[in-house]
């Protein structure tokens, strides 16, 4: 296995044509987004990996699958380099695959990672772009250097945090991306930014405050950007997961055409992280058995350790031993059920009400936990 040198990343080209959404790939071959390649063979790539590392981390797997040699040399890249590495700077990570054949490789790359899809909408050159009425008292304006400059815009900082999040600086996306925002005296309300580039091409992201959604502010700013796009003959790509369907509503209601869905992997660097994501899918898909599974872990986990991102950092230590009471109740296992939503009180959870109403801790209803439960909530 070999690391290509920068000035050989279009070497790549011909693989990147294999994936859904070659964006992200495209814009670290360009040298706008920062990113690592290694190959089987310079001189005749056959299997390959990308590994685009702005503030998000995505990993491209690209070729043949079936290259033994370069499979185990990624397996130990993975352990060796790339997690300790990405621990230091990384939360999460994406994996694309260019082809069905790497979906069985990539859990024997990255720490149990978890399946998903993504949607893909396109915008070309050409394409309609439906009228969109700016609510009063709002007005839309670009995100240049002047805006950037306005500290005494309040919400500024999501601006320049999305932009951190992919651009090396505020200068590399004044000079290759753009944007727009909703601003209502001085608050920005929502934004749309250019997320990656390569030439005449680039990718949105939307973002709105939250008291400020369900007015129709994402698609103004969004209308705004692919007005810029047309102007200057540039084709947009539009990215969410397959469940946003805030997200979609957008896209449709701009009459952005569907390209893909196509499937992911996803999941944490940190162990914690990444086991409290996976009790949380498993819960979410009813699953119970394998969510309490993980959230045992997990605990474990978090009782030998002081600080982690989901757990400590957010402080969602109440949700997940509230969902891990509901999967213990569930099961029947009311020795469990009963310390779990215990500790769930002792991490701050106090929607005692919720609790009440929750008709699977039945088997606890002679407990004193039951009976703190049925005070709080009056």
């Amino acid at each position: 296995m070999i690391e290509l040198e920068p000035k050989d990343f279009k070497k790549l080209l011909p693989l990147v044509s294999e994936l859904y959404y070659d964006l992200p790939a495209l814009s670290v071959i360009s040298g706008i987004t920062p990113g690592r390649i290694w190959v089987d063979d310079t001189n005749n790539i056959r299997s390959a990996l990308l590994w685009e590392h702005s503030q998000n981390s995505e990993f491209h797997f690209m070729g043949r699958a079936d290259n033994s040699d370069f499979n185990r040399s990624l397996e130990k890249l993975f352990k060796e380099q790339i997690y300790p590495q990405a621990l230091k700077k990384f939360k999460a990570f994406i994996v694309q695959y260019a082809n069905d054949d790497w979906k069985a490789l990539i859990p024997k790359m990255v720490n149990h990672p978890m399946e998903d899809s993504r949607m893909l909408y396109i915008f070309r050159p050409g394409d309609p772009i439906p009228d969109q009425d700016i609510p009063s008292g709002f007005q839309v304006l670009q995100v240049d250097e002047k805006l950037l400059s306005e500290t005494r815009l309040k919400n500024l900082k999501g601006i320049t945090d999305q932009i951190d999040q992919v651009w090396r600086s505020h200068e590399e996306f004044l000079g290759y991306g753009f944007g727009f925002c909703a601003v209502k005296g001085t608050e920005i309300a929502s934004w749309c930014l250019a997320e990656y580039a390569s030439p005449g091409r680039s990718g949105l992201g939307v973002e709105t405050v939250s008291k400020f959604r369900r007015k129709g502010l994402a698609t103004a700013v969004s209308a705004a950007c692919l007005d810029y796009c047309a102007a200057n003959n540039l084709t947009a790509y539009w990215i969410c997961w397959k469940d946003n369907k805030p997200s979609i509503a957008t896209a449709n209601r701009l009459e952005l055409q569907l390209d893909a869905e196509y499937p992911i992997y996803y999941g944490w660097f940190d162990e914690l992280d990444n086991a409290l994501s996976n009790a949380s899918l498993r819960y979410r898909k009813e699953d119970f058995q394998p969510a309490l599974d993980w959230f045992e872990k997990a605990f474990a986990m978090a009782d030998r350790r002081k600080e982690s991102y989901l757990y400590h950092e957010l402080k969602l230590a109440k949700r997940y031993y509230y969902a891990a009471a509901v999967s213990a109740a569930v099961l029947e296992d009311k020795d469990s059920t009963t310390r779990y939503l215990q500790k769930a009180f002792e991490h701050g959870f106090d929607d005692f009400a919720k609790a009440k109403k929750e008709e699977r801790f039945k088997i606890i209803h002679r407990t004193d936990v039951w009976k703190r439960i049925l005070r709080s909530s009056g």
